[in-house]
């Protein structure tokens, strides 16, 4: 009976289950954390996230992995994986363990967030600087936001209605049109309704419930 081998990265750990030609290991990545990007000449790998929730970089493409998801990465092939959660993923794949290339080294997520306002940063959520708020208020609400210095640190952008004609339905259009039209990859959200809504509409982004 032997034990995996584990290894700590700045990302979280890897657990070598087997490693010649055929190797298994189980990478334990912390949430907030990107692994390195990068590639090998003469391996294909297969991926499957048992735990937890990623966004995996492939070439020039970005996809989301949940429970279950199974990923293929081609020989030759620059990838990472982004943990929206702490996630644990299965890695299989043939070939030679020294061919690996590192382009960039693992670093905390850099994925383009969004919040909403209500529910959200009112309740302590800290967004970074510079990240847009996508609120559902409408323009005759925003300026009853008590934080007025938050304007000075995050571009808002407003339900375009009056405040009489402003419904549930009309929040979640424009908060699913600025999430996309923005490019928006990580948005949070604190209402159900909303969050399944956008979870349908947008379908780049994850909605990270509040």
């Amino acid at each position: 009976m032997i034990k995996a081998k584990i290894i700590k990265r700045r990302w979280g750990r890897e657990e070598i289950i087997a490693d010649s030609d055929y190797s298994v290991k189980r990478l334990v990545i912390s949430g907030g954390y990107r692994t390195p990007l990068q590639s090998y000449k003469n391996k294909k790998k297969t991926f499957y996230l048992y735990r937890g929730q990623a966004v995996a970089e492939v070439g020039n493409k970005k996809e989301q992995m949940g429970y279950e998801d199974i990923l293929e990465v081609p020989k030759n092939t620059l990838y990472r994986f982004n943990a929206i959660k702490s996630s644990e993923i299965i890695e299989f794949s043939f070939g030679d363990n020294d061919d690996s290339y590192v382009k960039e080294p693992a670093s905390k997520t850099m994925l383009r967030k969004a919040y909403d306002y209500d529910g959200v940063v009112s309740q302590g959520v800290k967004p970074e600087v510079g990240t847009p708020i996508i609120t559902g208020r409408c323009w005759e609400e925003v300026d009853r936001i008590p934080d007025k210095s938050l304007k000075l640190y995050h571009p808002i952008y407003y339900n375009p209605v009056s405040l009489s004609k402003k419904t549930t339905k009309s929040e979640m259009e424009w908060k699913a049109k600025m999430i996309n039209e923005l490019g928006i990859e990580e948005y949070y959200e604190d209402t159900p309704e909303i969050i399944e809504y956008l979870k349908i509409k947008c379908k780049n982004c994850n909605i990270i419930k509040i």
